[in-house]
């Protein structure tokens, strides 16, 4: 016996037999029996067990699949099928699973990392032109392609670097070679590692292993383009309360972010704006609770002022949500009266329809719903005939079809990408003043260590107070410029 197979048997104990399937299969007794070996192997076995106390081997993997065998065995109703065959059945249910979600990583891995690299290499593209260097983008090359492979591609990068040096192409090709390799093979690493994630994710949702790969691979790719062209989008939320504004901010978002009129412990929601990184960039929602009914007092207008701030200068998109129903007289005057808040027609072509309540329609589609009522279909045409519907109760835990709000909103999202493609952001006199003052209030802040997201946000709390405490600003000329924008 060689010395290393020596040392396997030694650290196993010392137990090991022999068999031969071919030539001991006739003999019943003596060593040269396979009989006798197969006899004495599960002597062997059972000496452990009760080395061990009956303690079978199982580690954290063995225990999850058991968990899920047990789950599948649970959700079998067939009453005629005996315990074991069960089991064989759940099994076979897990192994397809398993099969899934394998597929589902390993695609989610390669292709994350592959991806990862492309976004890299997207985002460094320019500093290599910047560098206008010919050795530094050779180099560079040769960085990329070791990062690519996501081994050691930091010192493949100084290695690629030194090389430009001593090629004399210059200490400034040499950071650059080395910056793009060490970038590279980050985002390989990182891109393997987020795929990964998404597959396993993706994997849950799909009914095959050909699904798995497909919609692992898609998923990725759009996720590595959104990450390099997708700018980010502010989206406005118009409409009366009690249409589920809130509860769609936090559909839009994938969190419960918002406060809703049913959780409000005084019955009134203020103002609120969150933010959420979505499909690769961030989407701010700013909701306007209580803007266009019947009734208006100081404290509302407080809130208006902190919403038009948060609105400078730009708007990506107007939602006016409405509910799915009887189309009342007071949701028509609640709706003519955001119209004519508006006065600016231009408005309108950045402006969309979200209907709440989805589950309502009741075998409807939305478009039927909405040739049901005269006016509700001229308040879509004004809009374009854009229009969406969620349910913020019914629809979340669907994942496909037109019943899941996950492909609700991401169509939502679509819609507000050809609109500002088509027409550009919304801006007005106001919202331009408004921007004005922050920048102004920007300039003054002397705190040079504050990043520029932090120096803007305090910038907005002084013009906030400074409006807040300007009797001219709901008066007269301001009053007029204030009802250039969304809120009265």
């Amino acid at each position: 016996m060689s010395p290393k197979l020596q040392e396997l048997v030694d650290k196993c104990g010392g137990r090991c037999h022999v068999i031969d399937s071919k030539y001991w299969k006739k003999r019943q007794m003596g060593y040269r029996s396979n009989r006798v070996q197969v006899k004495n192997l599960l002597e062997t076995i059972e000496q452990k067990l009760k080395d061990n106390q009956n303690g079978c081997y199982t580690n954290e993997l063995l225990e999850i699949v058991e968990e899920e065998i047990q789950e599948e065995m649970k959700n079998i109703n067939e009453e005629n099928m005996s315990p074991e065959e069960k089991r064989e059945e759940a099994k076979k249910i897990v192994h397809k699973k398993l099969l899934v979600r394998l597929a589902g990583v390993t695609t989610g891995t390669l292709t994350g990392a592959f991806l990862g690299i492309g976004v890299a290499v997207a985002s460094v593209v320019t500093l290599l032109k910047a560098a206008n260097i010919p050795g530094a983008v050779k180099a560079g090359t040769v960085a990329g392609a070791a990062g690519a492979t996501g081994i050691v591609a930091g010192a493949a990068a100084v290695k690629a670097g030194i090389i430009a040096a001593g090629a004399s192409i210059g200490v400034a090709g040499t950071g650059v070679a080395a910056a793009t390799g060490v970038v590279v093979g980050v985002a390989a690493l990182a891109g393997a590692i987020g795929g990964g994630v998404t597959g396993s994710k993706v994997a849950d949702e799909s009914d095959s292993v050909c699904d798995a790969i497909k919609n692992a691979a898609k998923l990725n790719y759009e996720n590595a383009k959104a990450s390099i062209s997708l700018p980010e989008r502010k989206i406005v939320l118009l409409g009366k309360t009690g249409n589920g504004k809130s509860s769609a901010g936090n559909t839009i978002l994938g969190e419960n972010v918002f406060t809703t009129k049913a959780l409000a412990s005084n019955g009134k929601v203020e103002y609120q704006k969150s933010e959420r990184k979505l499909y690769g960039r961030k989407i701010t929602v700013i909701d306007t609770p209580g803007a266009f009914d019947t009734d208006h007092d100081e404290e509302t207008k407080s809130e208006i002022i902190k919403a038009l701030i948060d609105c400078a200068p730009e708007i990506d998109a107007f939602v006016i949500v409405l509910k799915v129903g009887r189309y009342t007289k007071l949701e028509n005057e609640v709706v003519q009266k955001i119209l004519n808040t508006f006065k600016d027609e231009n408005v309108l072509k950045h402006t969309m329809i979200l209907f709440t309540f989805g589950e309502q329609l009741e075998g409807m589609t939305i478009k039927e719903f909405i040739k049901g009522c005269s006016q509700l279909e001229e308040l879509v045409d004004k809009c374009g005939g854009r229009c969406h519907i969620i349910d913020n109760k019914y629809w979340n835990k669907c994942k496909r079809g037109n019943k899941s709000n996950r492909v609700q909103v991401k169509n939502l999202l679509e819609t507000i990408d050809e609109i500002v493609k088509e027409n550009g952001r919304y801006s007005n006199e106001l919202l331009q003043e408004i921007e004005k003052h922050i920048q102004e209030e920007v300039k003054n802040i002397k705190e040079d260590n504050l990043p520029p997201e932090e120096l803007r946000e305090e910038a907005k709390k002084t013009v906030y107070q400074k409006y807040l405490q300007s009797e001219e600003f709901l008066d007269g000329k301001q009053q007029k410029k204030l009802n250039l924008c969304v809120m009265p």
